[in-house]
């Protein structure tokens, strides 16, 4: 294992190397003024954890020629050319860095397929590369990953400093197969996959990644959360601790980090907030750790150095927020003072027992306690909570009762998920071992019944997946939209940020226009009102599920004509 206090290692010249994030989603060719990106209907996020290897990597290996692509900034900034287009943008960008050793990586399991086709082509094109696959999909996946003949090597959970060891032998002609993590396919010996067992204690020794070898004006705009509080806010994320202490069995980050969590130092997390405010000019700041409240102290610690440098940055934890800890009030206050402006709840379901099964370690009464004493005290804090529906021993009532729940909880918008097992995880391995789904498997992961699929892949005791999504998504109209928290305060401009955000970000949305233009009219602005209900008349002139959800909530269009009193 590489030293991570060892000093720079020179190699031969000419070396070159190639970190590439592999693209996740597709698009379709449009018109200009069609165009998604242009009109902020998209949002690309900074590949953290792949600069955070590149910029050790230039910083170990300097004699490497060592070069970064981002494929989803690729097809951000050039969507409404199709992606035929972005493919081609692609593959001359990597063959022009003639790579001899491409790390991939890949982050979401959805994206499984575009990342098995770029192995493809860039086999097509580059037959001798040497392509290490690492990221969350290759770790949690590394079975299915593995059967793909167009990879060679799969290093599991964190990288850095395995790819370093990786790229050290592999140009010194030695043995790479010895290194920790490291899985392969091989003739003779099978599939080979090793456990990950040294994990880096301390990743402050790690430098503050350097986005200067991205084009950074792609990260940062377009539809994302934050839209819904400052709309047209530049939002750029970082990370201040890897892992999380706890082992929620429908999450495999535990596996992918090691179950002990790594903290960066106080003033290194406040420089690169520095950093993206001053160079790259950050109006909010997203943490996107595990669960960056575990720690309270330390949590005091970065408030204190935000306030002693004055930064006044807004930022929030991405990660689902700990309810205990923000249960506290003078904690709270401290993370108020030092810009705090989003909380992330993750309350999952209102059952007791689905909590106690899926090891969710929250206490309801204290899940409520907070809502309400944020909403009292702090009115402008913005609140939403993920609730995950449908899990394999839930009951129709439970899953109803999750429901009614979120409904009475003071949430500015409540998420709903249904349940999908991912690999990597213990619910996954029970619902293939009890036969509710089948394993997945590399020959289909173009199959559009994966797990990770939108839709529900499988009944429940007592319920159908026809009727889970039917249910998940008539309890979305009516707690956010028909009986919106904010609409009934009497908060209409929050209100209308939600709805225009849904309204932009997924087309043909009439219901999200209906109430859009209810608070526009509130709000006196009549252009928009007008604008709105416009939009919602030309969606429902067309035959469309529409007009059955608002027959069953008993609403009535809004007619274009509407006018300000």
């Amino acid at each position: 294992m590489v030293s991570m206090h060892a000093k720079p290692t020179t190699l031969p010249q000419n070396k070159n190397v190639l970190l590439l994030n592999s693209f996740v989603n597709e698009c379709f060719e449009c018109d200009e003024e069609d165009n998604y990106q242009r009109n902020g209907d998209l949002y690309c996020d900074t590949p953290i954890g792949l600069i955070s290897i590149y910029t050790y990597v230039q910083q170990m290996l300097p004699e490497l020629n060592t070069s970064i692509i981002d494929s989803e900034a690729l097809m951000y900034n050039n969507a409404w050319k199709g992606t035929d287009y972005c493919w081609d943008q692609l593959l001359e960008k990597i063959q022009a860095a003639k790579p001899q050793v491409i790390g991939l990586s890949l982050s979401y399991y959805y994206g499984a397929r575009m990342f098995h086709e770029t192995t493809r082509r860039i086999k097509e094109h580059l037959p001798d590369c040497v392509i290490v696959a690492g990221g969350n999909y290759p770790t949690d996946a590394t079975d299915i990953v593995l059967e793909d003949p167009n990879l060679d090597y799969v290093l599991k959970s964190e990288g850095e400093a395995t790819f370093v060891e990786f790229l050290q032998k592999y140009y010194a002609s030695e043995n790479v197969k010895d290194i920790d993590g490291i899985c392969y396919s091989d003739a003779k010996e099978g599939m080979i996959i090793n456990p990950k067992v040294n994990y880096m204690r301390d990743i402050s020794i790690l430098p503050i990644p350097d986005r200067s070898a991205l084009d950074m004006n792609s990260y940062g705009w377009g539809r994302h959360v934050i839209d819904r509080m400052q709309p047209g806010a530049r939002f750029l994320t970082m990370i201040t601790s890897r892992g999380c202490p706890f082992k929620c069995t429908f999450c495999s980050n535990k596996h992918f980090w090691g179950q002990r969590i790594k903290y960066r130092s106080i003033e290194q997390v406040v420089d690169e907030m520095e950093i993206l405010k001053f160079k790259y000019g950050a109006d909010i700041i997203g943490f996107n750790d595990d669960n960056f409240f575990t720690h309270k102290r330390r949590c005091e610690k970065v408030f204190d150095e935000i306030n002693r440098r004055k930064l006044k940055m807004k930022w929030f934890a991405q990660g689902g927020t700990l309810v205990q800890s923000l249960a506290d009030e003078k904690f709270l206050e401290k993370a108020l003072e030092s810009g705090l402006c989003f909380l992330n709840l993750a309350i999952e379901s209102s059952s007791e027992k689905t909590l106690r099964l899926i090891r969710k370690p929250l206490k309801l009464d204290n899940a409520n306690a907070l809502v309400n004493h944020v909403k009292k005290k702090y009115p402008e804090l913005y609140m939403n909570s993920g609730f995950i529906i449908g899990f394999p021993f839930e009951t129709k009532a439970e899953i109803i009762h999750t429901f009614e729940y979120s409904k009475k909880l003071e949430l500015d918008w409540a998420v709903y998920n249904n349940f999908r097992p991912m690999p990597g995880t213990e619910l996954y391995d029970t619902c293939v071992e009890e036969g509710i789904i089948e394993k997945f498997t590399f020959n289909n992961y173009d199959d559009t019944s994966r797990p990770y699929s939108e839709e529900a892949h499988f009944d429940g005791p007592d319920w159908t997946k026809e009727w889970l999504m039917d249910t998940m998504y008539k309890y979305n109209l009516d707690v956010n939209f028909i009986n919106s928290y904010n609409m009934r305060i009497g908060n209409y401009q929050q209100a209308l940020n939600d709805f225009e955000y849904v309204a932009r970000s997924f087309k043909g949305q009439a219901i999200a226009h209906r109430q859009a233009s209810l608070c526009a009219s509130k709000l006196g602005l009549s252009d928009k009102a007008q604008y709105h209900a416009f939009e919602e008349q030309k969606i429902m002139s067309q035959p469309g599920k529409s007009h059955d959800y608002y027959e069953q909530f008993s609403i009535k269009p809004i007619h274009s004509e509407t006018r300000v009193a």
